[in-house]
């Protein structure tokens, strides 16, 4: 990896220090200024990073070590050159430091493209240890850890693993991890909103006009620029502020909703009761015709079969008998000639059935639809009544003015 040192007025700067600036807002009593950027890889190096894992979605994370050894390993030969237990375990990445108030002076840390993936997530409770190797389910390329900040100083686990961020994602496999820059700062304990005053330098005599003039302009830009970072600052805090006003609006608009979601579920469960009540109707009706057309068939056939059996009976008679036996037997056939013709009497006396009772004709569809609304707005008012009689705004003369509608 070959090392470009950036300037100030470059974006690629600026940009590294509004990421350091966003790290250590987490810290409350703790102030940070960038001393040096470096760059470790071409920016078509990263392009080409992002590219290649557009899929897992590449965020930009810090790596720190208290040991600059490290740092200096990782900055020349890259994330593989980590210890063996650290790999094992995973590049540990984050972004926001936890609070330190001990830790003042020099400092650097690395900025990385990490395409963390699919991150599995841990619990909540903090662990016992962490395990040598981190082992992770097939579809999973990181894990996540938080930070106890319970104790002093923070960990990651029980067994006392030191925890730089309050949320560290552990990734196994260094090629989803590219150093792009080294980040060299000062850290410093005070109250956030203040930083080091700039002082204008003593002239002596060791000092000339133009060296007095040129640590007059350096001071001077130093103290504009954490000015100008101080008052984003302030900017970010105060949109958190407008956002948390909102809050307010989008939980009372979360209410309304659910009350009115709570009504739609009822007036669904009263209209889907409604077309239960109209489709056992419909069946009732449907059987009902079924059945009086069933027993007029069978009534029907009973009939042809009596006068069959008649007939068969008077031709036997007629052919075994003699002629005075069948001549005195015929006030026997005409008996039963009789009942079958009151068989028949009771057929005729049936009601008509309408040949278009069950047919879905125009008018039916209107008498159904007429119908169904009817009794939808009877349902309407029912309910309405149920719910003023439960607030007791019901009187005597509503009910009655109830029922007549």
């Amino acid at each position: 990896m070959g090392f470009t040192e950036v300037f100030n007025t470059e974006d690629t700067y600026k940009r590294a220090e509004s990421l350091l600036e966003l790290a250590h807002s987490a810290t409350t009593q703790q102030s940070a200024k960038v001393v040096g950027v470096t760059a470790l890889v071409s920016e078509e190096s990263i392009q080409a990073f992002e590219e290649t894992y557009a899929d897992f979605q590449p965020v930009e994370l810090w790596f720190y070590s208290p040991d600059d050894e490290v740092l200096e390993k990782v900055a020349k030969e890259g994330m593989a050159a980590l210890d063996t237990e650290v790999l094992a375990q995973g590049v540990p990445v984050g972004m926001y430091r936890v609070e330190d108030v001990e830790c003042e002076g020099p400092h650097k840390m690395i900025l990385c493209k990490v395409a963390l993936g699919r991150v599995l997530p841990s619990t909540d409770d903090a662990q016992e240890s962490l395990s040598e190797e981190t082992l992770l389910p097939t579809g999973y390329h990181s894990l996540h850890v938080r930070a106890n900040v319970d104790v002093s100083p923070p960990t990651l686990a029980g067994d006392g693993t030191p925890a730089y961020f309050a949320d560290t994602f552990l990734v196994p496999n260094t090629h989803l991890v590219l150093p792009t820059h080294v980040v060299s700062y000062d850290t410093w304990n005070s109250v956030v909103g203040t930083a080091p005053s700039f002082q204008i330098p003593e002239l002596t005599d060791r000092l000339t006009v133009s060296q007095y003039l040129s640590q007059s302009r350096r001071g001077a830009s130093i103290a504009l620029e954490e000015q100008h970072i101080q008052r984003e600052y302030r900017a970010v805090i105060n949109g958190m502020d407008e956002l948390v006003e909102t809050y307010d609006t989008l939980e009372g608009q979360l209410e309304a909703f659910s009350e009115s979601l709570e009504e739609f579920k009822e007036r669904s469960h009263s209209r889907s009761e409604g077309f239960t009540t109209d489709l056992i109707s419909f069946m009732d009706h449907y059987l009902h015709t079924t059945q009086t057309i069933d027993e007029t068939a069978f009534a029907q056939s009973r009939f042809i079969s009596d006068i069959n059996r008649l007939q068969e009976y008077h031709c036997y008679q007629e052919e075994t008998m003699p002629f005075w036996q069948f001549f005195n037997s015929w006030r026997h056939t005409n008996k039963i000639g009789d009942n079958t013709q009151g068989s028949l009497a009771l057929l005729y006396d049936r009601p008509p059935l309408n040949q278009q009772a069950m047919a879905l004709t125009e008018k039916n569809k209107k008498i159904l639809g007429m119908r169904r609304e009817l009794m939808h707005q009877d349902a309407v008012i029912e309910r309405l009544m149920d719910r003023l009689r439960e607030r007791g705004a019901l009187l005597q003369e509503d009910e009655e003015l109830a029922q007549t509608l």
